[in-house]
């Protein structure tokens, strides 16, 4: 699977991945997270998991797009 949007990071440090149709996803897994999640564009490639009941994507691939982006607004 692969989900393209902005990767941020919340408050809590945890990463977040905002996508163009407003969703908010929860993101774990590869270790280059960490350099794109200050507003980068990237489409990640994993699989979506759930986990306690919450929904999160286990990335095992980032592909850089943009080195910054916009996220859409929350739905």
């Amino acid at each position: 699977a692969k989900m393209t949007g902005c990767l941020t990071k919340d408050a809590s440090g945890e990463y977040i991945l905002a996508t163009d149709a407003g969703e908010r996803i929860a993101v774990k897994g590869a270790s280059d997270l960490e350099k794109h999640s200050a507003n980068h564009k990237v489409t990640l490639h994993g699989a979506q998991k759930t986990h306690d009941g919450k929904v999160i994507f286990e990335v095992e691939r980032v592909e850089h797009i943009a080195n910054s982006c916009i996220a859409a607004p929350a739905k």
